[in-house]
């Protein structure tokens, strides 16, 4: 069975030695802090597994696990180098990862890459020595490496969503499945966020819109990419059933997202003077920056919603005082955290695990916004 409370803290001690990056997370628990308990051999019957609700009150949240965790495991060790920690999606992945590992009593070696990929392989190496059975990434160009190096060490490996490498692994992965009609939840999201704007634009020309020409802002990537044009997309149609925009201009995005974010939206205003501006956004990020420039340029004729959920639109919508940031669609990425633990035990049992299921996306403004964050959660908003 799981290895005991001093083992535990010895091997962290360990990891923090070796490596300087990792964190351990062992042990169960559930949202009370306390153990969600390891039954002795006697007592548990091998085909207890943890059911959907048991999980669900763990989480947090409502989701479809992809893998339905015995209750009774060995000792179990897994390892997640994350893209980087500092930025609040992987941080909330990586939170959803700990929670889960805390949960089901799993080892995980958590390791920051700090977005330096071409350290992937150093920093696995730091950790090998304490044994992961199962080692992940995400978004990682040197995913092809690890794989080399997991192999070498008789680790299996578990992708999270695709390979990037090129030309692409074949090594497992976790897979995403499309909520019904959509490419991805994201796009989903798009969706909500086109009704949701569409909504607020039909109340505003009720007063101080009336009459006014609407012109609708999508965000797009730089270059295109399948998911960032299916968020603009279905934006624009779920806004056009609702309100007829006099005009729709496409803002594709670059790795700037702040900065071009604002000078493409300032352009925008600049060439559509008298206007109303609705923008739906690619991300967080961008929503944040065109509701900025929106109250430097023209304030009182924009509106705009995140688009994820992060911190950034967190933070908008709580402090907007001008109406401008209206909402966020709200898509909780820590399920993704939970299921790749989940996936991850399976793989380490041998046996089959189902792809990602999302969370229903959820619309957010300030009457939603304590019940969708609580701060048991999200401590700093």
């Amino acid at each position: 069975m799981l290895g005991n409370k001093p083992k535990l803290r010895a091997r962290a001690a360990a990891v923090m030695a070796i490596a300087g990056l990792a964190a351990v997370a062992g042990g169960c628990g559930r949202d009370d802090g306390e153990s969600a308990g390891k039954s002795s051999a006697a007592n548990c019957p091998s085909d207890a597994r943890w059911t959907q609700a048991e999980v669900t009150k763990a989480a947090g949240f409502d989701f479809e696990p992809t893998y339905d965790v015995p209750k009774c495991l060995d000792e179990s060790t897994v390892a997640f180098l994350n893209v980087l920690d500092s930025n609040d999606y992987y941080h909330q992945l990586g939170q959803g990862m700990k929670d889960a590992a805390k949960f089901y009593g799993v080892e995980l070696l958590y390791v920051d890459l700090n977005a330096q990929f071409a350290d992937t392989a150093a920093k696995f190496e730091q950790i090998a020595p304490l044994s992961p059975a199962v080692v992940g990434t995400l978004a990682n160009p040197q995913d092809a490496v690890l794989l080399q190096r997991t192999k070498a060490n008789r680790a299996k490996m578990l992708l999270l969503l695709e390979s990037f490498s090129q030309p692409p692994t074949k090594a497992d992965s976790l897979k995403l499945a499309a909520p019904e009609g959509y490419l991805d939840p994201y796009a989903e999201a798009g969706a909500v966020n086109g009704e949701m704007l569409a909504r607020e634009t039909q109340e505003r020309q009720k007063g101080p819109w009336k009459g006014k020409d609407v012109i609708l802002v999508t965000m797009g990537t730089d270059p295109p990419t399948p998911t960032g044009s299916a968020r603009a997309d279905e934006a624009e149609k779920a806004f056009s059933k609702l309100v007829q925009p006099a005009d729709v201009v496409r803002l594709d995005m670059g790795a700037d997202i702040t900065g071009d974010g604002a000078s493409k939206m300032a352009g925008v205003i600049q060439s559509h003077p008298g206007a109303v501006f609705v923008v739906a956004p690619l991300n967080d990020e961008a929503a944040a920056t065109a509701a900025q420039t929106i109250n430097a340029r023209a304030k009182g004729r924009g509106i705009t919603a995140g688009l994820g959920g992060d911190a950034v639109a967190r933070a908008a919508l709580r402090n907007d005082r001008t109406g401008t940031f209206i909402g966020m669609t709200y898509v909780p990425v820590m399920y993704l955290g939970w299921s790749w633990i989940q996936a991850a035990i399976a793989v380490e049992q041998g046996e089959q695990f189902s792809s990602a299921k999302s969370p229903p996306v959820t619309w957010v403004d300030k009457e939603n916004y304590d019940e969708t964050f609580p701060k048991r959660l999200f401590p700093d908003g």
